[in-house]
């Protein structure tokens, strides 16, 4: 990289170790310069960038407008008219350390010349706060020749899924989910993805089969009828490596700067096998360095993986079959947030994931939460979700050195949910039973109202003692709920007379509703009826 700063302008070259190749270099007659021009706006806490059209003037009628993410050719010179409208933004590159101020009725022009074909972040700095997500982007440098179809073509990109007549862009089977949900992202006014009915596969081996990051916050994801995502792929899978036939770390991953915007809806996710990968490539599926990357963001989540300050939108989504190791066979929620007393402070919904109407099934794990794992620091909702036949415990912990205690019951081992200490929980009208334990919370300040647990009793586990159903550092976190089992209350700590101990059988018919009277406001049931109990 290089730089040098005159009064109002920066110059340097996006470094190819900078950027994360992502095309061939550049054809015969790409090699000359050329000159980009193009303004960024900053107002109402988002980026507006107009670029030159073919004409190579702004402000005509060949313009191309969008929000967030810049796009740029390799090998040029490119001037941006750095503005706002209203308040003090900072336009930050933190890979190469280009941070300028858009000023109101002060514009400031920047001047940077691109190389190699790769990704860069583009953020709001913290003078404005990462906590706004239309200053998280991207600055991504094209192959000229794509540059100029996609201005040519008012900015659609080469590898862009078309926009339907009703304003989603839609996936069918063939077709790259990344894909739309790229496009989706460059997109300032469509934000929805349909992926249609069948089972979509990683086409490439990596750390995930589609990902979210700052630079797709607020893009929505839904299935359009039976739509499964896999991990597996037997085609491109080596039979002989950890994992096969999985092919990525997670099916999906949810990384920093995703807020309650980015919804995932409707969805089987299923494959994952404890397949680890740190390869960056196809992504990097991260590119914010913020937070160190250890075991637990590779290994954790073979379902899907959250990590980072990230709260999106889970719902109606069937996490079933998948296996992790050491944590998380379906969800694992990884906020590495300094760890407090959460009674210090109160529980904070929209820094906290929502999973509603969700179904956990035939998770494993080698050690914590064959369901969901909250590791130190992390936050979720869970609203009407099923957990069923998740075995948590399956193997020793290779993360607890010799000698020494786990946080966790070693002997009794851990539930479909895990809860580290320091991370908050609200459960509400959720079911467990049939799995290896059902909940283990070793925080305190959490709340679980309106829920079965019910004989969570499953073989598979490691651990010497029995099962238990619930097992609560703070017993008072239990509330309006049914319990029964062999071991009910692990750490005998719950109040008996809010809660119903030893109550009937359920009687749960084939999609685990409550057939019986005793059970008619607790419980989760199918999403279609679910409302009935709102």
């Amino acid at each position: 990289m290089s730089r040098s700063r005159g009064p109002a302008c920066w110059v340097l070259a996006l470094a190819a170790s900078a950027c994360v190749p992502d095309t061939p270099a550049p054809a015969a007659g790409e090699d000359l310069p050329r000159s980009v021009a193009l303004r960024v706006t900053g107002h109402d806490f988002k980026w507006y960038i107009r670029y030159a059209g073919l004409d190579g003037e702004l402000d005509t009628k060949d313009d191309v407008v969008s929000q967030r993410h810049l796009d740029l050719p390799a090998n040029a010179e490119v001037t941006v008219d750095l503005q706002s409208r209203d308040y003090v933004y900072s336009f930050f590159v933190p890979e190469v350390d280009l941070i300028e101020a858009a000023v109101p009725e002060i514009p400031i022009e920047i001047g940077f010349e691109t190389d190699t074909p790769g990704t860069l972040q583009l953020r709001g700095s913290q003078m404005c706060g990462f906590a706004h997500p239309e200053l998280l982007g991207r600055v991504a440098v094209h192959a000229r020749s794509d540059f100029d179809a996609w201005l040519t073509a008012g900015g659609v990109m080469p590898g862009d899924v078309p926009l339907g007549a009703d304003g989603a862009y839609h996936v069918r089977p063939g077709m790259d989910i990344q894909d739309a949900i790229e496009t989706a992202a460059r997109d300032a006014e469509h934000n929805t993805v349909k992926v249609h009915a069948g089972t979509y596969r990683p086409r490439v081996a990596g750390q995930a089969m589609i990902w979210f990051n700052a630079a797709h916050d607020g893009v929505v994801v839904q299935a359009v009828g039976d739509v499964t995502l896999t991990a597996a792929n037997p085609e491109i899978s080596d039979p002989s490596r950890e994992g096969h036939p999985a092919v990525v770390n997670h099916v999906v991953y949810f990384g920093e700067g995703i807020t309650r915007r980015t919804v995932l809806d409707g969805f089987k996710i299923t494959g994952g096998n404890s397949y680890v990968t740190d390869a960056e490539a196809p992504g990097p599926i991260e590119p914010s360095t913020l937070y160190p990357k250890t075991l637990f963001f590779y290994a954790d989540g073979g379902g899907i993986k959250i990590f980072g300050r990230s709260y999106p939108t889970l719902q109606n989504l069937e996490i079933h079959d998948n296996y992790a190791s050491p944590c998380a066979g379906g969800i694992s929620v990884h906020h590495p947030h300094s760890v407090e007393d959460p009674r210090r402070s109160p529980f904070d919904e929209d820094k906290s994931v929502l999973m509603r109407n969700c179904k956990f099934r035939n998770n494993r794990a080698r050690v914590t939460g064959s369901g969901v794992d909250l590791l130190w620091g992390s936050s979720a909702i869970l609203e009407n979700c099923l957990f069923v036949g998740n075995i948590s415990n399956t193997g020793t912990d290779p993360t607890v050195p010799e000698g020494q205690q786990p946080q966790y019951s070693a002997a009794h081992g851990c539930g479909a949910l895990t809860v580290f200490w320091g991370s908050r929980v609200r459960v509400l009208r959720c079911t467990f039973t049939a799995n290896y334990n059902g909940v283990d919370d070793m925080s305190v300040g959490n709340s679980y109202g309106q829920s079965i647990f019910w004989r969570n009793q499953a073989d598979g586990g490691i651990s010497p003692e029995g099962r238990y159903e619930v097992a609560l550092r703070d017993g008072k976190s239990l509330r309006g709920c049914f319990v029964g089992g062999n071991i009910p209350d692990l750490q005998d700590n719950i109040s008996r007379r809010i809660n119903t101990f030893d109550p009937p059988d359920p009687q749960f018919d084939a999609e685990y509703r409550p057939t019986s009277p005793a059970y008619k406001d607790v419980g989760y049931r199918p999403p279609e009826s679910a409302r009935d109990l709102r």
